[in-house]
């Protein structure tokens, strides 16, 4: 049996919810780091119930340790962590890296005065700050003992507002293991296909923004290929959405909420390029991994940093935020080039594949926590 003390405690970042059970059965499963995981099980965006996220599978759930909590607005408490930190029951923990959340600051003080390492998991920068928000934001990641962001960007915003490079890795994000998108891998969709097929498969809030692809589709010119539209998702804006595809004269399927790589990939298989308006996430990494173009906005202050995947002219397309011509004319050049489609689709795939399946996600985590705890011995 394994001693705590020789374990590191993580805290699943940001929930346990369906798309985070490949990387935690990654992470379980690696040798090179003993880890006992805690998590939250409450999977919601926000308050309505249609915007619910699912949790992962009951198998997973017996292998992570609920992680109870408190909230007041944006201000959080999680039970127990400090506690443990203050007792010293692992060698180290990962905590979610949110600034609002009270017990972490507790805890990563108590870390220093202890000398026993804290971690920080999460997205860093999404854009950049200043006045008192940036201050407290820096004072809080210098407290950690090093900072796991999700992307580049995250760090090198971090490196410029002084914090240590030594201290920051990025280790990216995922959504499938390596073998789910072998198994469910789809063809090259043939360029003589008549009709040209976007997907986009988000949830259908508003701050996604999927009325924007239906603008953009009613702006495009004739071509030879009928344009026809896949949605997958749920959320409070579904209805509003089919008004909007109806409204703009473009066919539209609702395809409800579908989760996993063997349910997803007969979606994916007749589908052109993928489109995501606003506030991109993990949607894109499931898009690319399917092998299909991705575009999405240059700039996005709503967008995570799986958008930084979207190189333009080599995995999919950019558009300037907002302009609904930009994104008409990206659609149409896709859809009169098809070809260039597929080039894009082939090394969007390949990227996931070398950098963001579940296994190298896990393998930076691990890699990045175990070369500290190594280096501090």
């Amino acid at each position: 049996m394994r001693n705590a003390m020789d374990e590191v405690r993580l805290v699943v970042q940001p929930t346990v919810s369906h798309y985070r059970a490949p990387l935690l059965k990654a992470l379980l499963e690696q040798q090179v780091l003993p880890l006992s995981l805690l998590g939250r099980y409450a999977n919601s965006e926000d308050r309505q119930s249609r915007n619910h996220i699912r949790s992962a599978s009951a198998e997973i759930l017996r292998r992570v340790d609920e992680l109870k909590f408190r909230e007041w607005r944006n201000l959080r408490w999680e039970r127990g962590v400090v506690p443990s930190v203050l007792r010293g029951e692992y060698r180290a923990y990962v905590l979610e890296g949110r600034v609002y959340t009270v017990s972490t600051w507790l805890a990563l003080a108590l870390g220093r005065a202890k000398k026993t390492p804290v971690f920080l998991w999460g997205h860093g920068w999404k854009r950049p700050e200043s006045g008192l928000k940036r201050t407290s934001r820096v004072a809080f990641y210098r407290l950690s003992s090093g900072l796991l962001v999700y992307g580049d960007r995250a760090k090198e915003y971090a490196v410029s507002v002084g914090l240590d490079a030594d201290r920051i890795a990025v280790v990216g994000n995922s959504i499938y293991a390596t073998q789910d998108l072998i198994d469910h891998a789809v063809p090259n969709r043939p360029s003589t296909e008549e009709d040209f097929t976007v997907i986009v498969s988000v949830r259908l809030t508003s701050r996604h923004r999927v009325d924007m692809l239906a603008e953009a589709l009613a702006l495009m010119s004739p071509g030879g290929r009928r344009t026809r539209v896949i949605v997958i998702g749920d959320g409070d804006q579904a209805e509003t959405l089919r008004e909007s595809f109806e409204q703009a004269g473009v066919a539209a399927k609702f395809v409800g909420a579908v989760y996993g790589a063997e349910s997803l990939a007969p979606y994916y298989a007749v589908a052109d390029v993928a489109v995501s308006p606003r506030a991109s996430g993990l949607n894109i990494v499931q898009a690319m991994g399917f092998g299909r173009p991705v575009i999405a906005p240059e700039i996005d202050p709503t967008s995570g940093p799986e958008s930084e995947l979207v190189v333009d002219g080599h995995t999919g397309l950019q558009f300037p935020l907002d302009d609904i011509g930009a994104l008409a004319r990206a659609l149409q050049s896709l859809r009169d080039d098809p070809d260039a489609a597929v080039r894009m689709g082939q090394a969007a795939r390949e990227r996931v594949l070398r950098t963001h399946t579940a296994e190298a996600h896990s393998a930076k985590i691990v890699q990045a926590v175990k070369g500290w705890l190594d280096r501090d011995r």
